[in-house]
């Protein structure tokens, strides 16, 4: 860098600088005449990636120079965020509902958005059941598919677009330009009308593990439960924003996730997704609740 260990910035350096803002002015008016969005997008990020919370720290990251691989394979800038998203979360669902798609599936995506989602899309917008969101036929042919939630909405990037990424709803009217880009996945999930994200990331590294039991009493129970047992300081509670009375808790001791939800017969099911070196502490746990219920 031109000021690292410098006591007086040198010409060259100024002249790079001059340079560096000069193009970051013309992307930014190329991509506004086009009628996109382009670096500018990361202004007031609503959510910092730093802050989402690991159930695991056995992530599958991704390499800088697997990234490096895909935006030259692609022969287009990455979205906002992903970039940083993959670096610092890995591989995984964002709060069990987000995927963002490592380099090598949006490679194998390719061929099938090409030959079959995107002339679905534009069927659907010449007969009016999307509203275009600033994307033209072409805009939608030449994009590249990046991540999906679990409902089946898609998150795409369109090289005349530059940084900007776009969500298309599978079941709403209108493709949206998500101004944040994936640097906000809390945003992102809310761009289609789910509301009850958390900021919490599983990794899918082939070592997680699942365990559902019925207990009675609501979210409290199993947290004061889990406080005993291992602690309140291993414990990240997250409360779900809408009516439904959904619970998540982290566990850090055992890298686990705790879902608590009632269902008709006026109980609650747990569900704890854990670390398989850790199935055992879990039954363990299981067993103790249950003796204490029983009580």
């Amino acid at each position: 860098m031109c000021f690292a260990g410098r006591k007086r910035t040198s010409p060259a350096c100024i002249a790079k600088l001059i340079l560096d803002l000069l193009a970051d002015e013309f992307r930014t008016r190329y991509y506004v005449a086009q009628g996109c969005r382009s670096n500018s997008l990361a202004v007031g990020v609503l959510m910092q990636i730093s802050d989402v919370y690991l159930v695991t720290e056995r992530v599958k990251r991704v390499p800088t120079r697997s990234l490096d691989a895909l935006e030259k394979a692609l022969g287009a800038p990455l979205p906002l965020g992903y970039r940083e998203y993959l670096i610092r979360l890995g591989v995984g669902r964002f709060s069990g509902f987000l995927n963002i798609y490592a380099p090598q599936n949006v490679k194998e995506h390719l061929g099938w958005w090409r030959e079959t989602r995107a002339e679905v899309i534009i069927d659907g917008i010449e007969v009016g059941m999307y509203s275009r969101g600033g994307l033209s036929n072409k805009k939608v042919r030449e994009a590249f598919l990046f991540g999906r939630t679990d409902n089946g909405d898609q998150f795409i990037s369109t090289p005349a677009c530059g940084q900007a990424l776009f969500v298309v709803p599978r079941s709403g009217p209108s493709i949206r330009k998500l101004r944040h880009g994936f640097s906000d996945p809390i945003a992102c999930c809310r761009a289609v009308n789910v509301n009850d994200v958390q900021p919490w990331f599983e990794a899918q590294n082939g070592r997680r593990r699942m365990c559902k039991f019925l207990v009675r009493g609501g979210g409290h129970v199993i947290e004061g439960a889990l406080t005993e047992h291992w602690g309140e300081q291993e414990i990240r509670r997250f409360q779900a924003n809408d009516s439904s009375g959904k619970v998540d808790i982290g566990v850090r001791a055992i890298d686990a996730l705790v879902s608590v939800h009632g269902n008709a017969r006026g109980g609650h099911v747990v569900t704890v997704s854990h670390d398989k070196d850790f199935a055992g502490d879990v039954r363990a746990f299981v067993k103790a609740v249950g003796a204490a219920r029983r009580a």
